[in-house]
């Protein structure tokens, strides 16, 4: 027993070793997205706020460049992971002189770093979530596997400090919450609610984590929890909220001042939030922002989630709904694991909520990326089902199954590095005509490498004439300073010789070769990133 015990420790240390060392290798891959500038500036602006709150005990050299937090368009977004991002960039990268909108490589790959490792440690956790559920140190390998494995959330995991971070602290607040089911205390209570005001200071959204622990723990209070310590349990209740309600003040600044007024500020700006008015490319058409059909969110989810993973979430999905009506007809409600329920309801809700109240969503379902979570736990109970339903002597085959499965995303990543951002299952043969793609504009990385590899000019001029184009700007500052030194963005086509896009917006009509104002300059194409084989970046040269 105890060799088992050193042996499976051995397993795990070396699985997410692995897996760290691999992030740390390729963290410098990936580009700059088109929010990043303004997610560092929402950072210097909490970190100013600070820093004059508690009496400036620190000199920021950039200081008079930061807006003040009062006058800042972001102010009420919660901040917190974006101002340690800006503190550490404070204290690890020297000197502090730049000015603070453009960053340097160091800065944006600090950033990356420190992205990728808060969702390396959600990794940890979600291990530890299904590990409660199931006493199986491989089968929760493989689920944790599936968590990390989903391409785009694997390529968003280095750089998108917004919604693969907020996914990141929801799978820690899920972990806590499935604690306290398992031992009703009031230290698990404690954690529960601190992960909670967490949750929030990263995204007013997480407020929907306490509408659905309360309801669940309510429910196991009255159905599971020991009758007889009632008021105790009122307690371990109270514990929570406090402790949620004094995490979530202290870790958000915009609430400093004005708590409860700023608090329903944030909420009602979060019910109504209109900020970008450009349209969206959706089943092979533009369309507004506020008038996303009810099937937005289903049909991306369906053609962006390996379909074996969406497979065996809804095996999970059914299993637990089959065995809670079974249990509750059985009056065993004793034995009902709340934290299944709970992840259906967290994943259906959400989404049940969207589609009623026609709420705007963009750029696929980035912004709910943190319901990724939910997808990979019914997943991972959905392969435990299934190998508990064979023979132990044939349990073997569903795992191998599984495994091989899951090699296959890795080869499927490996393929796609570093643009995995734009993975589609095999339900969409045809998605560059049809769907977003690179919104983000981190792949101009990638094109501007090649061009400084493989141009012989000394001074290579590139026509910058879109707003599509501007991620293109932010990239060419992580660039080698030499190859940096070369590029030169023009006003105008008949100044360059080269032109690069991403396909945002008005030039998405160049995939569908509708000719168009550039289309008698453009010469031919010298360089496409294609992964899967549609085109989401090209070069091309400029006719002289």
């Amino acid at each position: 027993m105890e060799s088992q015990l050193r042996v499976n420790r051995l397993v795990i240390a070396g699985y997410f070793t692995v897996w760290f060392f691999i992030g740390i290798f390729i963290v410098k891959d990936y580009g700059v997205t088109w929010d990043e500038p303004i997610m560092r500036l929402l950072g210097l602006v909490g970190l100013k706020y600070v820093n004059e709150i508690f009496g400036s005990p620190f000199v920021i050299p950039i200081s008079n460049q930061i807006e003040d937090f009062s006058t800042f368009i972001n102010h009420e977004y919660g901040s917190l992971f974006e101002i340690i991002l800006a503190g550490a960039e404070f204290a690890f990268i020297k000197p502090f002189v730049f000015d603070h909108l453009q960053m340097d490589s160091s800065a944006y790959y600090l950033r990356h770093i420190i992205t990728w490792l808060v969702f390396w440690i959600s990794s940890i956790f979600f291990y530890k979530l299904v590990r409660l559920r199931i006493n199986s140190v491989f089968i929760c390998l493989l689920g944790t596997s599936i968590y990390i494995l989903s391409p785009r959330i694997f390529a968003d995991s280095f750089y998108n400090s917004k919604d693969t971070i907020f996914l990141a602290f929801f799978v820690i607040n899920t972990y806590t919450l499935a604690l306290l089911f398992s031992k009703f205390t009031y230290k698990n209570a404690f954690f529960h609610g601190m992960s909670t005001g967490f949750l929030i200071s990263i995204r007013l959204m997480g407020i929907i984590s306490v509408a659905l622990s309360l309801a669940f723990i309510f429910i196991y209070v009255l159905f599971a929890a020991e009758r007889t310590a009632l008021k105790k349990n009122i307690l371990i209740i109270g514990t929570y909220l406090t402790a949620a309600c004094i995490f979530m003040y202290m870790l958000w600044p915009f609430l400093w001042e004005a708590p409860f007024s700023r608090f329903f500020e944030a909420l009602r700006l979060m019910a109504h939030f209109v900020r970008q008015q450009s349209p969206m490319l959706y089943r092979g058409e533009f369309i507004n922002r506020e008038q996303i059909p009810w099937h937005y969110i289903p049909v991306w989810l369906l053609i962006t989630i390996p379909p074996f993973y969406l497979g065996l979430g809804y095996v999970g999905g059914v299993v637990v709904i089959y065995n809670f009506i079974k249990k509750f007809i059985q009056k065993n409600v004793v034995k009902i694991h709340f934290i299944d329920l709970y992840t259906i309801a967290s994943l259906l809700l959400p989404i049940a909520a969207i589609i009623i109240a026609h709420s705007i969503i963009y750029d696929g379902w980035r912004h709910l990326f943190y319901l990724y979570v939910f997808i990979a736990y019914l997943a991972t109970l959905g392969g435990y089902f299934i190998i508990k339903a064979f023979p132990k002597k044939l349990a073997i085959y569903p795992k191998m199954a599984w495994a091989a499965a899951l090699l296959f995303y890795v080869a499927l990543i490996i393929k796609m590095h570093p643009q995995q951002q734009v993975y589609f299952t095999m339900f969409n043969k045809f998605p560059q005509t049809a769907y977003e793609l690179d919104y983000w504009g981190q792949s101009y990385k990638q094109s501007l490498e090649w061009l400084c590899k493989n141009s012989d000019k000394d001074t290579i001029k590139i026509a910058y004439i879109r707003i599509g184009n501007q991620p293109m700007t932010m990239n060419k500052r992580i660039l080698p300073e030499k190859d940096r030194d070369r590029i030169v963005f023009k006003p105008s086509l008949r100044e360059s010789d080269y032109y690069i896009t991403n396909y945002k917006f008005v030039d998405h009509d160049l995939l569908k070769g509708i000719h168009m104002d550039i289309s008698d300059s453009l010469d031919k194409e010298i360089y496409t990133i294609a992964p899967l084989g549609y085109k989401i970046n090209t070069v091309f040269s400029v006719k002289k």
